[in-house]
């Protein structure tokens, strides 16, 4: 979710390991049109993250990079639902939003930017940064974290949907019990 313009499958298409399907999804068709030098049997879907166009269980691994942080706690609750839902039982999320530096002086540094970052709701809330761990934990067992200082500091989380019952998605009206 939020391909943008398909870094992160372009980095998913060399061997080893390149899936034989991947999907990229993001709600704006101009970062879609953007998406170049993809396998032809891939494919690039215009949607929202919080109501996924495909059926439960259909993916083994998830990633949502630099999206999360944009949104509200609701609608990360939503998109994180959704990716709980398409996963399959023991399916992967990774998820990458910015980081503050984990250095005190780095902190220092970039306060200011955060603050501003953390007003607004236009291009610099690009810029307020988000650790996903405890949101993630409340579906998925986290992994890992790795923080990223090159470039834009960021934090990855690799999280996993673990398998157990399987939950009640039949959304049929309960049943009145019989006399």
């Amino acid at each position: 979710m939020a391909t943008g313009t398909a870094g992160v499958l372009r980095e998913l298409r060399m061997p080893p390991g390149r899936p034989l399907r991947a999907v990229g999804v993001d709600s704006s068709p101009q970062m879609l049109a953007a998406a170049r030098d993809l396998p032809p049997e891939w494919e690039l879907v215009r949607a929202d993250a919080r109501e996924l166009p495909f059926d439960d269980d259909s993916f083994d691994v998830a990633t949502v990079a630099y999206l999360l942080h944009l949104l509200d706690r609701r609608d990360r609750d939503l998109v994180l639902e959704e990716v709980a839902r398409v996963l399959r039982p023991g399916g992967r999320l990774a998820t990458v939003t910015p980081a503050l530096p984990r250095a005190r002086l780095g902190r220092l540094l970039v306060k200011p930017v955060v603050a501003v970052a953390e007003a607004s709701s236009g291009v610099a809330a690009g810029l307020r940064p988000l650790d996903p761990r405890s949101e993630l934990g409340e579906r998925f067992t986290v992994r890992r974290a790795r923080w990223v200082n090159r470039g834009y500091p960021s934090l990855c989380v690799l999280a996993s949907l673990d398998p157990g019952p399987a939950p009640d998605r039949s959304h049929a009206a309960p049943q009145a019990p019989s006399a």
